[in-house]
């Protein structure tokens, strides 16, 4: 009997140390896991990659173009004759044309009076350098078209076309054997729409 107490109280003494072993076992926590974390390092290049930044658009280089591609003496000649029935028949710019176009040339008068005029059409300011005067003389008659220049502020167009349509344009000898028939003049035409054009008509003396 006393053999049996013995174990009885043995047990009894285990039971209540394993009990008192989990209550301080489960007072300090979960105990840590060894998970051990990797770091697995990116398999990229490491040099830096080029950058390509496209060039700024350039201004266009495009040449800039004359006021009309077919501003020349003859285009702008055919703009006041087609203008020309605000004027008299008998004094009209296009019969001086029809007049010239008709007559044969005389060539030794022609010529030196075609030089004398372009000359001193040259010497007049503010004129428009990319349509050249253009003049041509038959045998009694010379004619003039030229162009003020575009770019041309109104006081110094004033003065180009005051300056074509003076008297004393020609130097005295020219001036005695050439006199001024017919001068048409327009603020604009269709082929030179930003400067002023001049047609003169020059009769023969002798």
């Amino acid at each position: 009997m006393r053999t049996r107490h013995l174990l009885i109280a043995a047990a009894s003494t285990a039971a209540l140390l394993l009990a008192i072993s989990l209550s301080v076992g489960s007072s300090r926590g979960p105990r840590a896991s060894n998970v051990s974390i990797r770091v697995v390092r990116g398999a990229g290049s490491t040099t830096p990659l080029a950058v390509t930044v496209p060039p700024a658009p350039s201004p266009s280089s495009a040449p800039i173009a004359p006021p009309s591609p077919s501003a020349t003496g003859d285009a702008l000649l055919a703009d006041l004759l087609a203008g020309d029935e605000v004027v008299p028949l008998a004094a009209s710019t296009a019969a001086f044309h029809r007049r010239l176009a008709a007559e044969p040339r005389d060539a030794r008068w022609a010529t030196e009076n075609e030089r004398a005029i372009a000359e001193a059409t040259r010497a007049v300011p503010y004129l428009d350098a990319r349509v050249p005067a253009q003049v041509r003389c038959g045998a009694t008659l010379c004619e003039l078209v030229a162009a003020v220049a575009p770019e041309a502020s109104a006081s110094n167009r004033r003065v180009a076309e005051e300056a074509l349509q003076r008297a004393d344009l020609l130097d005295p000898a020219h001036r005695s054997a050439l006199a001024v028939a017919q001068t048409q003049v327009a603020s604009a035409t269709p082929h030179h729409p930003d400067g002023g054009v001049l047609v003169r008509y020059f009769s023969r003396v002798r």
